[in-house]
């Protein structure tokens, strides 16, 4: 069961998510998630970083579809995945009504 105290560390682990590093998409400024962060880190982009919809236009794919695609190696790896779930659920994710909510954080 968790205690109010711990709703207040969650919190506080949330906010601190948010603000950290904030980066700007290459292409358009846009800021990026730590979603997008670690998504463009496991496609190996460390200079260089794109938002979810530049990616795509970079590569010519739909970014909902990259990003179900990219997903699934990102779950699999520890490195990336320890980032990726600092995002509890949708909100945590400061982007959630101009990105994809449901395949970012469906199953």
């Amino acid at each position: 069961m968790v205690s109010p105290a711990d709703d207040s560390l969650n919190d506080a682990i949330n906010t601190s998510c948010l603000k950290e590093d904030l980066i700007a998409c290459s292409v358009c400024g846009e800021n990026l998630c730590l979603r997008e962060k670690t998504i463009n880190l496991s496609l190996g982009n460390t200079e260089i970083m794109y938002c979810l919809n530049c990616l795509g236009a970079k590569e010519n794919k739909n970014p909902e579809e990259i990003l179900a695609k990219i997903k699934k190696y990102i779950m699999a790896r520890e490195c990336f995945y320890k980032e990726w779930i600092k995002y509890r659920d949708v909100s945590y994710c400061p982007k959630s009504e101009s990105c994809f909510p449901d395949t970012c954080f469906g199953k």
